[in-house]
């Protein structure tokens, strides 16, 4: 027993003095002591370090082993077992594309759920197709709660668009509102180069509401709702140009022109009438710039740009120009109501209710009514005096079906009776229609424009 614990506190103080040492020379060398200290009780900490070594330099030549089989065959079912993984086996590493001209580079993923193994093999034909386009594409196993769409993550300088699709039974690739199947390859490459350029909403030509989400088009129209500058009126019945400037647009709402709208504006014939028209009312900027470019054969619309911005595009006049609700409101829900398409009218539906008396002025109240033979021109200023209404005309519609208002003459026989009534069966004489309509600013005006164009 003396021997034992002799020996013990011998152990004991000796041990002390070698981590006394050991913690004097450094960490090293503590580490060093300890590994005596820990005989019996489990691997030492300089072999748990290599051995954690050893296993990144196995992870590590694996993962190379598996990316030259991906790149020699275009797929790699990684650590596939017998059953599909979860995680998206993932393709060859594409380049980004270029940026565009506001220096914003876009860079689109396709992933397809597949159920099952069969899917998987299935899906091949899909990423080659996909790979040719420059897109990258992971394949993955569809969950109950994954939903097919395409979204869209942007940060500086960087657009990241991801379309999720399920493969169907019959090798078909669904997306919502679209469906490929392997032939279609040209319409894939076209919705491809879509995405890449005008990311996760897609090209806005032919989309409602000239492809404007419902949070753009409320910035569009607040935008064109403030009124016209003073200095715009006398310029109105001048050239474009001035006049355009005078109208200080929002810088949020830049204007171009289509080549074909500019290509109108440079040919002196297309102009000359619409010079001697005269002056436009005060109306808000939308109202004031649809009504000016409308005399000139033009029109504009709102439109998406590439890079998710707003602007104004300027295009011919299309042929019809519908009374129009504005989109969100009441009346848009209404059945039958016109939805806006091709280019922004020149006013908008007004509203039944207290609103619409309001817009309408003294059109609706009973007076004394009489007007001897005039020209149009002069029977619109008549009608304003009369009533308090701007009454503004669609010379270049008129025109178009060989209606001068400068010379074409309407008459309204003595009476009692309504200005609203009295202008329509006046200008019916002529195959035209009168309209109330009101600004984006709600002040309402009577819009005389042909029956049919």
């Amino acid at each position: 027993m003396i021997v034992r614990s002799f020996r013990r506190r011998w152990f004991s103080r000796s041990a002390g003095l070698v981590l006394l040492g050991a913690a004097a020379l450094g960490p090293a060398a503590e580490t060093v002591a300890q590994e005596p200290m820990r005989a019996g009780y489990g691997p030492t900490l300089a072999e748990r370090r290599a051995a954690v070594r050893l296993a990144q330099r196995e992870r590590d030549a694996a993962r190379r082993q598996r990316s030259s089989y991906q790149g020699a065959g275009g797929y790699s079912f990684g650590d596939f077992g017998g059953g599909v993984p979860d995680a998206a086996l993932g393709g060859p590493r594409l380049q980004r594309n270029e940026p565009d001209a506001s220096g914003l580079v876009t860079q689109v993923k396709v992933v397809v759920l597949v159920d099952g193994a069969a899917g998987v093999l299935g899906s091949r034909v899909w990423r080659e197709s996909l790979a040719s386009l420059g897109v990258d594409t992971a394949v993955r196993t569809g969950r109950p709660t994954d939903a097919i769409g395409v979204t869209e993550t942007t940060g500086v300088g960087l657009r990241s668009v991801t379309a999720t699709g399920r493969l169907t039974p019959d090798g078909s690739l669904v997306f919502p509102e679209r469906q490929f199947t392997p032939g279609d390859r040209r319409e894939l490459r076209g919705w491809v180069e879509s995405l890449s350029t005008h990311g996760a909403a897609g090209d806005p030509g032919g989309q409602p509401l000239w492809g404007l989400d419902q949070t753009q088009f409320r910035m569009t129209f607040e935008g064109l709702s403030a009124p016209a500058p003073a200095a715009f009126g006398p310029l109105s019945g001048g050239a474009v140009n001035p006049a355009l400037l005078a109208l200080e647009l929002p810088p949020t709402l830049p204007l171009r022109f289509a080549p074909e709208a500019a290509a109108r504006l440079r040919n002196p014939a297309n102009n000359g009438r619409a010079l001697q028209d005269g002056p436009l009312p005060a109306f808000s900027k939308g109202a004031s710039l649809a009504a000016l470019l409308a005399r000139h054969g033009l029109a504009f619309h709102p439109t998406r740009t590439p890079a998710g911005g707003l602007e104004l595009v300027v295009v011919e006049r299309p042929a019809d120009d519908p009374l129009t609700a504005i989109p969100g409101t009441a009346d848009a829900a209404e059945p039958g109501a016109v939805a806006p398409a091709g280019a922004w009218p020149v006013g908008w539906k007004v509203s039944e209710g207290p609103g619409r008396l309001a817009a309408a002025g003294g059109i609706f109240t009973l007076t004394s009514l009489g007007v001897r033979e005039s020209s149009l021109n002069d029977f619109a200023r008549s009608v304003e005096a009369a009533c308090g209404v701007p009454v503004l005309l669609d010379v270049a519609g008129m025109r178009a079906v060989g209606v001068d208002p400068a010379t074409a003459t309407v008459s309204v026989p003595p009476g009692r009776g309504a200005w609203d009534r009295a202008v329509r069966y006046a200008v019916a004489e002529h195959a035209l229609k009168s309209e109330l309509r009101r600004d984006e600013a709600g002040r309402g005006f009577l819009w005389i424009t042909p029956a049919r164009r």
